[in-house]
């Protein structure tokens, strides 16, 4: 593969919004995956599966999180639309003796509940629990903690109303959670019954939460305590994520452009253009140079090019498989013993299983990670598509205007006019060209026009042979756009 492309709409390319664009400053977006099509962008079958040490571990983050959200809220005026972020890369060494202290009053008084000691035993087996089963469970166990925890708010004086209500609902969902343990037994231990009885209990529960949703909405109640009380548990589990990989950020090209449905959507109903790289390919696999962040200096983050790896997306592999309680890689060493051990000093095997040959664990870590970020279902194949992956542990890339990576002018080889291109659009695209040569002495510059093939029945593209953009290699070392005639 000598070259790749990739589609852009005119807007982008051309400075018209007040802002340099993509071609004005050479550089190519990389997206944040809610930016992309795909909502299965990145998606990984997270499975919990561990000792009663990391499921006591993930209960009493969940409890420590609720508590740091139940005290922003409750500190708060009414009126005020809260932040409902979670915060889930906070550890009992970022917070105060006294917030651990609360933490621990909680935690303790929550699992001293028969039936939550039972769950979290529940929980123990060797069984795989999915992330969205999980869901379902802490779902079951959200009544419980949030009553516990404005109850000892109340008893801290932390809270004057009244946890009354809250507590009655413990109480009947602890009934709830006891006679489901009970009839778990009689089920047998045939996983496809358990994920069954778990699925039913989650769709219940998705109806029961758009029903209160509704309700919420047509009364005065804070979108803040709304969002604490129905939403929590799905909120915590989706953040749960980000204890494993680090954020990601992909630029996306593909193997051709010969798809007339792909100019129809990528391409702008075939109004706008297909960018032309060219393509490294001296090493193991294909690459294009980027100036991106290479570590930090006196003067803040060192830039350089370097080349990045193009990753060709599969659709034919299965999404892959990643056990949460081993694969915790964005925790610092302090951070994961929180994890691995219990408040008793008790050890989990999740951490022999992650130390005992730490080289093969990272191997394996960044492997399934860039499995999970190169997959899609079979519906997107006609795509043929290839991208580079940025997923840096140390830069913060979240601000859009620190993910535009300047490429070298030269490694793009030419622009391909759609079919609907217009005129102008040409005309602009051309002369913005011929500037960026003279500008940085280039002395070619390839255009073509896209074109309906009639024996291959798709879209192919000709060179533009009559226009010649960049330096003229004369004596005068004139620099002119010249159109030639016959």
């Amino acid at each position: 593969m000598d070259t790749i492309y990739r589609f852009r709409p005119v807007s982008r390319l051309l400075n018209e919004d007040g802002q340099s664009g993509e071609l004005d400053s050479q550089y190519i977006y990389f997206a944040d995956p809610v930016q992309l099509n795909d909502p299965l962008e990145g998606y990984k079958d997270l499975i919990f599966s561990g000792d009663r040490v990391v499921w006591g571990s993930l209960i009493r983050h969940y409890v420590s999180c609720l508590v740091d959200n139940c005290l922003r809220h409750s500190a708060s005026p009414i009126e005020e639309q809260l932040d409902n972020s979670i915060e889930i890369f906070t550890s009992q060494r970022d917070l105060s003796s006294k917030a651990n202290e609360i933490n621990r009053k909680v935690y303790e008084r929550l699992v001293s509940e028969p039936a939550i000691s039972k769950y979290i035993d529940f929980f123990s087996s060797d069984r795989d629990i999915h992330q969205h089963e999980l869901v379902s469970h802490l779902n079951l166990i959200h009544s419980s903690a949030l009553a516990t925890v404005f109850e000892i708010f109340h008893e801290l004086k932390l809270f004057d109303g009244n946890p009354a209500p809250l507590i009655k609902e413990r109480q009947d969902h602890l009934g709830y959670i006891e006679s489901m343990l009970e009839k778990i037994p009689t089920l047998g231990a045939q996983d496809e019954i358990l994920s069954a009885l778990f699925k039913a209990i989650r769709e219940i529960s998705n109806e029961i939460q758009i029903l209160r949703k509704c309700n919420a909405s047509k009364s005065s109640e804070n979108p803040a305590w709304t969002f604490i009380r129905y939403e929590y548990p799905e909120a915590f589990c989706k953040e749960l994520e980000k204890l494993v990989y680090p954020n990601w950020y992909t630029a996306c090209f593909m193997e051709g452009c010969a798809d007339s449905s792909i100019w129809g959507t990528y391409g702008g109903n075939h109004q706008d253009v297909c960018l032309k790289f060219k393509v490294d390919n001296n090493d193991e696999n294909p690459s294009i140079k980027l100036n991106t962040p290479v570590g930090y200096g006196a003067n803040g983050v060192e830039m350089s090019f370097i080349k990045h790896k193009l990753h060709k997306v599969s659709y034919d592999k299965n999404f892959v498989r990643v056990d949460f309680f081993r694969s915790l890689g964005r925790l610092t060493a302090p951070q994961l013993n929180d994890w691995y051990y219990s408040t008793t000093g008790e050890t989990s095997i999740c951490a022999e299983n992650v130390l005992e040959d730490e080289e093969k664990w990272r191997k394996d870590y960044w492997e399934n990670f860039y499995h999970s970020v190169t997959v899609k279902l079979k519906a997107w194949d006609r795509e043929q598509e290839w991208r580079i992956v940025m997923a840096p542990n140390a830069t913060d890339l979240s601000n859009m205007e620190r993910r535009k990576f300047k490429y070298e002018f030269n490694c793009l080889e030419g622009i391909i006019f759609g079919i609907k291109t217009t005129l102008n659009d040409k005309t602009k695209i051309i002369l913005r060209v011929h500037e960026l040569c003279k500008e940085l002495d280039r002395s070619e510059f390839n255009f073509y026009q896209a074109r309906y093939d009639e024996t291959s029945k798709a879209i192919t593209y000709d060179q533009l042979n009559l226009i010649k953009v960049g330096i003229k290699r004369e004596a005068d070392t004139s620099k002119s756009l010249s159109i030639k005639s016959e």
